[in-house]
């Protein structure tokens, strides 16, 4: 499986369980960072959240294709934006093909990587949020 189609998969995923959980009453959504909190909202803004279990699939497959549109472009864009800024710093002028094949390679990797960084961050809030929340219903 490509790492854009992984990752639009994560994104999809973890977007709409924040809004379910939001719906449901899980997490209470004034506690977010702004990154989850933009996460949420672009979220919503895309499909709200459903009850109907086909509008929900529904919902599933145009957050992922919306996703993965927005993941492809970025990540092209970063990593040609990294790449350009490492040749200039390094004063380097005339790229052979076969080397810029590799350097867009491992640029691509490392923005890859900054990425599912950001995702793992943003699910450890989550889960910190949803524990916050059930040990305030276990005190009432």
């Amino acid at each position: 499986m490509f790492n854009v189609t992984r990752m639009a998969i994560k994104a999809t995923t973890f977007g709409r369980k924040i809004i379910n959980n939001v719906e449901k009453g899980k997490v209470n959504p004034n506690k977010f960072s702004e990154d989850l909190d933009t996460f949420f909202k672009s979220s919503r803004e895309i499909e709200p959240a459903q009850k109907n279990l086909f509008k929900k699939i529904k919902a599933w497959f145009k957050t992922f294709v919306h996703n993965y549109k927005t993941i492809k472009t970025g990540l092209k864009e970063n990593s040609e934006e990294i790449k350009k800024h490492n040749l200039v710093d390094y004063n380097i002028n005339n790229v052979t093909p076969k080397a810029n094949k590799r350097l867009t390679k491992i640029t691509k990797k490392f923005v890859n990587e900054l990425i599912l960084l950001k995702f793992k961050n943003l699910k450890n809030e989550l889960k910190a949020l949803q524990k916050e929340q059930k040990q305030l219903h276990k005190t009432k």
